[in-house]
């Protein structure tokens, strides 16, 4: 949101697979998809501007299943950790920030649809596949449903819309073990 509150660039996108545990019950994303969510964006921008919100803003939602309605969790004033899907579906939030800051794209926003690719996705792999190997062995899954998700993330990959989060290595799967010892 610029300095008038009116909004710059938008981009939502849907949790695919996340990694929760006793010590971070909220997660960490592992696996997402961009979506545009246009009623949210939407609502997300009304309320911004209602509460005259500059800068950059992570609305995060969940949809409550008792009345299949979102509701707001948090605004996180920074970029969040897949800032890169963003960009990769023609979204460049820091490109964008930094312009704002510069007053040099007052215009160019005002006439924007705020559009952006849809159906590419970002994993994390080391993330992605220790969280589904525990839920396998927690039997929060089956065996099948490991399977398929092995199956979705190689299908992507195929078609050319993953995102692969490529400095993980193995520094992401040391910090689950360090945080989470109830699976050491």
């Amino acid at each position: 949101m610029d300095r008038d509150s009116k909004p710059v660039c938008v981009f939502s996108a849907n949790r695919l697979n996340v990694f929760k545990s006793k010590q971070i019950p909220e997660g960490v994303t592992t696996f997402i998809k961009g979506v545009n969510l246009g009623v949210l964006i939407q609502d997300s921008i009304d309320f911004l501007k209602k509460i005259k919100w500059i800068g950059i803003a992570e609305l995060e939602f969940k949809k409550d299943s008792r009345d299949d309605e979102f509701k707001l969790l948090e605004i996180n004033p920074r970029l969040w950790s897949w800032t890169k899907l963003a960009s990769l579906s023609q979204v460049n939030f820091p490109y964008n920030y930094v312009l704002t800051l510069l007053n040099e794209n007052s215009n160019h926003h005002q006439n924007s649809s705020f559009y952006f690719k849809e159906d590419v996705y970002y994993l994390r792999v080391m993330s992605d596949l220790y969280t589904n190997t525990f839920k396998l062995i927690n039997r929060e899954h089956s065996v099948i449903e490991f399977f398929k998700q092995c199956y979705q993330r190689l299908k992507v990959i195929i078609q050319g819309k993953l995102v692969v989060e490529r400095f993980e290595s193995l520094r992401w799967l040391y910090c689950h073990l360090r945080q989470r010892k109830e699976y050491v």
